[in-house]
């Protein structure tokens, strides 16, 4: 029984994640991509984003996590205005996300994949939507990030602000102005990038998790300079903490403890070894084994 509870809990906590996700998009959409608020948009998704801790960056813009986000001495994003937006949003639309969570529980209950998930459903149904409501309210009326209810006993907890971050980073991978924004930039950084930065940028992409949005330390750099020199390519060793600089500085990547591609530079990362911009100052040797590598892989774009 604890098993089926822990399915519908998931379900449902799904549900309303995805909800507020599309609640937040709409948001976003409408007082940041419309009013060509680029930079703070990318605010949204650096100080809050679930891997990137401490003193995220990228280009100008520096965050202090959980405090706000600057471009020089200009703030132009506070935490606690980020929470503001996603406590006054959740309040807005209670009933849409109630809803949602209602939504899931009849789906289990019309088409269960066991008789006990559609009893449990029915047994846990108004329980699992007061509590919920309690929790918005809660979440809404105090200082807490976190929005927590029940579903059978099971608890659920939900930081809207990562949602928001979340939702932030599709609309930054996914609405062409935005992405056609920051491309512009990044290209016109890359043009200034120095060599060895460029080199760099060519062996990362031979490792396909940086161009598929996943985070990673730098220290992968070495095994990879390894992999693409096979011993016969000399590719002389570099100063990572200046190389980190330079590619968030060129918004290549967003830094902080770890490391990790922005959704509008996963183009240019995956098709780095064809960027003439990129691959001018790297020896022709490596880009084609990096060309190589990718193509056993089935990157070679």
């Amino acid at each position: 029984m604890s098993d089926v509870r822990e399915i519908i809990r998931d379900r449902v906590k799904d549900a309303v994640e995805k909800k507020l996700e599309n609640i937040f998009r709409e948001f976003l959409t409408k007082e940041f991509v419309e009013q060509k608020r680029y930079r703070e948009l990318l605010a949204v998704w650096l100080i809050a984003h679930p891997e990137l801790y401490s003193y995220p960056k990228i280009l100008e813009v520096e965050c202090h996590r959980r405090e706000y986000c600057g471009v020089g001495n200009i703030r132009i994003l506070e935490y606690k205005t980020l929470i503001a937006i996603t406590k006054q949003t959740v309040k807005s639309h209670e009933s849409d996300i109630i809803a949602s969570a209602r939504s899931a529980l009849d789906t289990i209950i019309k088409n269960p994949s066991s008789i006990d998930e559609k009893i449990t459903a029915r047994q846990i149904y108004n329980s699992t939507v007061n509590s919920l409501g309690d929790g918005i309210r809660k979440y809404v009326e105090n200082q807490g990030d976190t929005l927590e209810f029940e579903v059978g006993y099971k608890s659920v907890y939900i930081e809207p602000a990562k949602i928001l971050s979340k939702a932030a980073g599709f609309i930054l991978g996914n609405t062409p102005e935005v992405v056609e924004y920051f491309e512009k930039e990044i290209m016109e950084n890359i043009r200034v990038l120095s060599s060895d930065a460029k080199l760099t940028v060519v062996i990362l992409s031979a490792y396909p998790r940086i161009f598929q949005g996943y985070s990673f330390d730098l220290g992968v750099l070495d095994t990879l300079r390894d992999i693409v020199s096979q011993g016969t390519i000399h590719i002389p060793e570099t100063d990572k903490w200046r190389l980190r600089e330079e590619l968030y500085k060129a918004g290549l990547i967003a830094s902080a403890d770890k490391n990790i591609v922005p959704p509008f530079a996963l183009d240019i990362w995956k098709n780095a070894v064809n960027i003439r911009g990129i691959i001018s100052d790297v020896p022709p040797e490596v880009v084609e084994r990096v060309r190589t590598i990718l193509s056993w892989r089935g990157y070679d774009d």
